[in-house]
């Protein structure tokens, strides 16, 4: 073969290689697109107090409500057959123990607990 015809695969072989280089870029891209665009489309799920929900949280809503009428302390309690029942009145339960003051956290000393009791 003469020098110019090798210098023509040559060339041919980069530009091939060029084609495919760019041909694949924008392939990756359409599916980094498309992933996102899928992504963006999926619905997020729903939380209750941290449990997450199917649809609209009314089992959730619903157990917590009952456990406040009910004034529920103990997670032993809430003993529902549905899950997001349960999970609502366990909600319920998780809120008033954060929401109950700690005695030890306000009256660290116990001789601070007798100077704070009123003795008339």
């Amino acid at each position: 073969m003469s020098p110019v015809i090798d210098q023509l695969f040559c060339i041919a072989r980069r530009v091939k290689d060029s084609v495919l280089f760019i041909v694949m870029n924008i392939f990756n891209g359409f599916i980094i697109l498309a992933g996102m665009a899928v992504l963006s489309s999926t619905p997020a799920l729903a939380e209750f107090h941290g449990y997450r929900c199917t649809k609209d949280c009314s089992g959730h809503k619903a157990g917590y409500a009952w456990a406040e009428r009910k004034a529920v302390q103990d997670a032993r309690d809430c003993t529902a057959r549905s899950r997001s029942f349960r999970e609502g009145c366990l909600a319920w339960v998780e809120d008033g123990k954060e929401e109950q003051p700690d005695p030890k956290k306000d009256y660290p000393d116990r001789r601070t607990l007798a100077l704070s009791v009123d003795r008339d």
